[in-house]
């Protein structure tokens, strides 16, 4: 193969961070580490197979590393506190779009908001900017 173009190499780096992104949260669910209130999951896979896959999973991230060492592949370098600061803002943008005003400007006022909805959502809000 020749060599790729920097916009090849950006393309497949940043494909390959995502697919070892959702290989880290498999092993986080498959392994009883993903802790979430929103929703829940449902153990249903055999401890047998839960073990095979934890194995093929170990397997695939070495996979991964080999493929990035063979094509040279940007290695994203972030610092924690940009990582924090981006989820911050992430994550206030999606607490906002979810306020009584923002709600009733898409889809039309509702009554059924109150001061306690609104008071509730700035707490979270307040909270993950302080994080």
């Amino acid at each position: 193969m020749g060599t790729l173009s920097a916009n090849h190499l950006r393309v497949i780096s940043s494909t390959i961070r995502l697919v070892e992104k959702s290989l880290n949260e498999l092993q986080l669910i498959l392994s009883g580490q993903l802790q979430l209130t929103t929703s829940k999951i449902k153990k249903n896979i055999s401890e047998k197979r839960r073990q095979e896959l934890l194995l093929k999973l170990k397997d695939l991230r070495k996979e991964i590393s080999d493929f990035v060492e063979r094509f040279q592949l940007n290695i994203e370098i972030t610092t924690e506190s940009q990582i924090i600061n981006s989820k911050k803002s992430f994550l206030e943008i999606q607490l906002r779009e979810i306020s009584p005003e923002s709600l009733n400007k898409k889809y039309g006022i509702n009554t059924e908001f109150n001061n306690n909805y609104q008071l509730l959502l700035e707490s979270l809000i307040d909270r993950i900017t302080t994080l």
